[in-house]
């Protein structure tokens, strides 16, 4: 790629920090035009001095927002409103800093208004517009052989998104050596993609000969579907794949730790939390005067069956037994804003606790649900081999997950993303989700 993630990462980051400076010397420039250079330059540095706390700390956000993840074609789709969202937290933030925190030594009401507004415009402008011109000047050139629904995704994704800094062309499996070699040549190809697991394609690339390896970047369509998308493609998993990426990569010692983080962080939120429960109790009985908690049957670690208890959002509770595979059951508007806070799942702490579920997991899946994707997804129940958890990488990377209904190709996808996590589970994983679930909350959008 021309631009390395931690290299774009940090001219992303760089940007940012642009755009919040740049915005500073804005709104000074509108609210105090007619000042004197040097009283100007005295205000412009004071206020620089003062601002630098929170805007590291707004650069925190931008990273809980997920505003320095992957710049793929789903991410950039809804990049206005992750950045609208960002802002708004943002400015709720400078708002605790400069007035409840006297030792800034500002209080700038008008002119933090004008702040948010200038900076989230030019944030607009740098991330929609300019950012991606970084990457569009000089592509590489990547050779994409052979066909699958793996290398499909990934020649869309990279011919319609700049970020990524290639430009595809694709061919056969069937294509012969001097063609490939002529190819090379003839369009100045840096990378060639091939299946590793097609037997065809690799005797391609091993026929090219000792003097082409050293000018050319061989990636595996597998490896990289993976790398790009985040999730794993089933057509890779097999017996194999199972015990070389979960039994090899099984760490004990991460498990225990994991367990005592969340007993520990599942008592502190519990407890914080306890006050919101006769709220949402009163605003549940207010709507319909229908009971408070509902009582479902999931299944958990190694297909062991408990019962967690959640706030009622619904007109009633069908334990995922779907007629016609979707519920008939509606969200009631109370139901709907639990949702999106996540004030209905407070409960299932007591579950973290008991140990049926850790904070961070594939979620557990109703029984009737789970035989049938075991009927007709393969290897659906490798997921089982770790703990559910309140919040998972399926659930916050995937769009459209399947929710109260049964949906075999969008669990098949959100199958994919469990056994990511399930390969790849540690600490930085498990913290990157519990800050994009935060993202998440903070953006009422609900999982």
């Amino acid at each position: 790629m021309i631009i390395g993630r931690k290299k774009e990462q940090f001219i992303l980051a760089l940007g940012d920090i642009l755009c919040f400076v740049s915005a500073i010397w804005l709104t000074l420039f509108v609210r105090y035009s007619g000042q004197t250079t040097g009283q100007y330059n005295q205000l412009f540095f004071g206020h620089i001095l003062a601002f630098t706390p929170a805007i590291l700390l707004w650069l925190l956000v931008f990273f809980i927002f997920n505003l320095y993840g992957k710049q793929t074609i789903v991410f950039r789709r809804k990049i206005l409103s992750t950045i609208i969202n960002a802002q708004i937290v943002n400015s709720l933030l400078a708002v605790v800093l400069f007035y409840f925190i006297p030792y800034f030594g500002l209080t700038p009401k008008t002119n933090l208004f004008i702040y948010f507004v200038l900076s989230s415009f030019l944030m607009i402008i740098w991330r929609l517009f300019i950012s991606p011109l970084l990457y569009s000047s000089r592509p590489e050139i990547l050779l994409l052989i052979g066909n699958s629904v793996e290398a499909d995704l990934i020649a869309e994704e990279l011919a319609i998104n700049p970020f990524h800094g290639y430009r595809v062309i694709r061919r056969p499996s069937n294509l012969v050596r001097e063609s490939l070699i002529n190819l090379i040549r003839s369009e100045h190809i840096s990378v060639v993609m091939i299946h590793f697991r097609n037997e065809l394609e690799k005797n391609l690339a091993a026929s090219l000969g000792v003097d082409n390896y050293s000018k050319i970047k061989f990636v595996d369509v597998d490896s990289y579907f993976e790398e790009l998308f985040d999730r794993i493609p089933l057509s890779k998993v097999n017996d194999w794949w199972f015990i070389e990426s979960v039994i090899a990569e099984n760490s004990r010692v991460y498990d225990i730790l994991k367990r005592i983080m969340d007993i520990l962080l599942a008592l502190v939120l519990g407890i914080i939390t306890l006050s919101l429960y006769p709220i949402a109790a009163l605003l549940i009985w207010l709507e319909d005067r229908g009971r408070f908690f509902i009582r479902q049957e999931r299944v958990g670690q190694y297909g062991h069956i408990f019962s967690i208890y959640k706030f009622r959002t619904m007109t009633g509770n069908d334990g995922g037994n779907y007629i016609g595979g979707k519920t008939t059951l509606r969200t009631t508007k109370v139901g709907s804003f639990l949702r999106k806070t996540r004030i209905d799942e407070l409960p299932q702490l007591w579950n973290v606790i008991r140990g049926d579920l850790s904070l961070v997991g594939p979620r557990p899946e109703f029984l009737p649900l789970v035989k049938e994707y075991e009927a007709q997804i393969p290897f659906y129940g490798i997921r089982h081999l770790i703990k559910p958890g309140l919040s998972g990488w399926a659930q916050i990377y995937q769009e459209g997950h399947p929710h109260h209904g049964t949906a075999i190709e969008a669990t098949r996808e959100k199958l994919s993303f469990d056994l990511f996590y399930l390969k790849h589970r540690s600490f930085w994983l498990d913290i990157k989700i519990a800050f994009r679930t935060l993202q998440i909350v903070l953006s009422c959008v609900g999982m």
